[in-house]
Parts: C-alpha cells; sequence; structure tokens
C-alpha cells in the first residue's frame, strides 16, 4: 500500500529495497526515502538513479549515493560538487575527467578524508600544491601523495605537524633529518601562522638580548644564552604567541626556514656576529 510506505518512511525512515520491487520506479517514494538515507538510492530504479534532481537530494544527504547515479550524472559538476561537499570520499565515484578537475579534487580535500586524494587522477596527485594542501588538512594523506612528495621535507613536515602518527608513510631518508620533527616552531611558506620581526638586539655577557615585534605591533623581549638555537628561540616566541609555529622575519627581510632549527641564532642576527 503506497499510503502505508509513504507513511512508514516519514516515521521511521524505511530501507527503499524492503520495497524496492513495488516501489523503486515510484518517484515519490524514492524521494521520501532517499531524503532521510541518501545511500538508498541503490535500490532505486535505472530511471531514477538518472533524475537528477533525485540524484542531488540523494548525494546532499549522504555523498556516498553517487555510486548508485547514472553514470552520466556521476560526470556532472554539481553533482559531483554537492556529493563530495558531503562527503569527500564520494570522489571515487566521479567520472576520470571529474577527478582531474583541480577545484573538485580540492573541495574533496577540504572535507578532510584522508582517501580523498588517492581518488584524484594521476595528474592531481602528482601536484604539489594539491599534496601539500591536502596534508595540511589531514596529514595520513602522506599516504596517497605521489612517491616523490614523501621525501619531500617540507610536505612531511606539514604532515606530521598534523598528525605526527604519519610518519611511517614518509620516506626513509626524511626520517633521518632531525628537522622534520612535530616540535619545529619554525613555519612554512603558506601556513597560518603569526610573523615576528626581530627588531633590536644585543649581546652583553654572553647574553643575546632582542625584541621580536608582532605585526600588531605587541613587542615580547627575550633574553637568552648566547649559544641559542633559532629552534630555541622559535619556540619561546611561539610560546609567548600562543602557537605552535611562528614565522620570524631577521633583519634584511630573511625569513627563518624551520630547516635551519639547529643553526646558532646569531648567525641570523647581523649585529650578533
Amino acid at each position: 500500500d503506497r499510503s502505508f510506505v509513504l507513511e512508514a518512511v516519514q516515521l521511521c525512515g524505511i530501507v527503499l529495497h524492503d520495497v524496492e520491487n513495488t516501489f523503486g520506479d515510484d518517484r515519490g517514494v524514492v524521494q521520501a526515502v532517499v531524503r532521510q538515507n541518501g545511500i538508498a538510492l541503490t535500490w532505486a530504479g535505472e530511471g531514477l538513479r538518472n533524475d537528477k534532481e533525485l540524484v542531488l537530494e540523494a548525494v546532499r544527504q549522504h555523498g556516498m549515493a553517487l555510486k548508485a547515479a547514472a553514470e552520466r550524472l556521476q560526470n556532472d559538476p554539481e553533482v559531483v560538487h554537492s556529493a563530495v561537499t558531503e562527503n569527500g570520499n564520494a570522489l571515487q565515484f566521479a567520472s576520470a575527467e571529474i577527478q582531474a578537475d583541480r577545484e573538485l579534487v580540492k573541495l574533496a580535500l577540504r572535507q578532510g578524508k584522508r582517501k580523498a586524494l588517492h581518488f584524484a587522477a594521476p595528474d592531481c596527485r602528482a601536484d604539489r600544491e594539491l599534496a601539500m594542501e591536502a596534508v595540511r588538512l589531514n596529514g595520513n594523506s602522506l599516504e596517497f601523495v605521489g612517491e616523490e612528495f614523501k621525501n619531500d621535507r617540507e610536505i612531511v613536515l606539514d604532515a606530521i605537524r598534523q598528525n605526527r602518527k604519519c610518519l611511517r608513510h614518509a620516506a626513509a631518508d626524511v626520517l633521518f633529518d632531525s628537522s622534520v620533527t612535530p616540535e619545529n616552531p619554525i613555519a612554512l611558506h603558506g601556513s597560518q601562522a603569526p610573523i615576528f620581526n626581530v627588531m633590536s638586539d644585543t649581546i652583553e655577557d654572553q647574553t643575546l638580548k632582542f625584541i621580536a615585534c608582532s605585526i600588531a605591533g605587541t613587542e615580547h623581549r627575550f633574553e637568552l644564552p648566547a649559544d641559542t638555537t633559532l629552534g630555541d628561540f622559535g619556540s619561546r616566541v611561539a610560546e609567548v604567541a600562543g602557537r605552535k609555529v611562528v614565522f620570524l622575519l631577521f633583519r634584511g627581510n630573511e625569513i627563518a626556514s624551520p630547516f635551519d632549527i639547529h643553526k646558532p641564532l646569531h648567525n641570523f642576527v647581523g649585529s650578533f656576529m
């Protein structure tokens, strides 16, 4: 009885496969079901899985419903956009053409699903910008970046800052670099981190004295031993800023590199030399 099925859907979200033989081609029933459970599109009739309006409702409720959509709709940017917005892993069910669309791949990555990059076209997986964005959103995406990027210190550093457990996916050579550590306080280009400018500096009795000034004009004064490293300094600045990483801008607009954390701080400030 159609009215009974519709009422049941409204009350308890009846699964469509229970009545697919009778109502799988009934648009009203299928629409009511997918509004509560988009995956139920799987049990809809072929004609309805080719109905863009209905498929859009299904993938907006559950992105993975894209798997059940007709092939032409798996190649429809609007449908795929809606699907990956709800679940980045829905990218795996998009057409090869869509999987090569950088903007849709970026959208999938922003959902934080570690496998989203795995479902992108080879050219996208070989794109350094996309690889960097992927690991910044989910460090475990390091598993799915191009092999060359698993040996890229910047990409690996950003990945382990997001999730230190992903270090197991890095290339062996990177593992021997002591600057590639989650505790590294110096920000990488493109990171969201505060900028501090070293405004003045002196050395007295083997003590470094200087001022780190934020963009907002807040000054922080430091006194550290003369053998202080860039990493030590960065950690102190990050601590007062309440952040994990910071940009350090030295005289001459030299931006500190996170791979120089073991170098003496006086190497970066002219008057210490």
